[in-house]
């Protein structure tokens, strides 16, 4: 099994351990486009 699936079944298993990391690599590889966030804010947008 490849990085890239194991990658996803972390996240279809909603794993607690998922990293952000790991979770915007994979969203941007669908074609997301992560917003960062401002005036002080932690949540970011995709």
């Amino acid at each position: 099994m490849s990085k890239w699936d194991k990658l996803l079944e972390r996240i279809c298993s909603l794993s607690k351990g998922l990293r952000f990391e790991e979770l915007r690599k994979v969203l941007e590889s669908f074609g997301y486009v992560m917003n960062a966030p401002r005036g002080g804010s932690r949540h970011y947008t995709f």
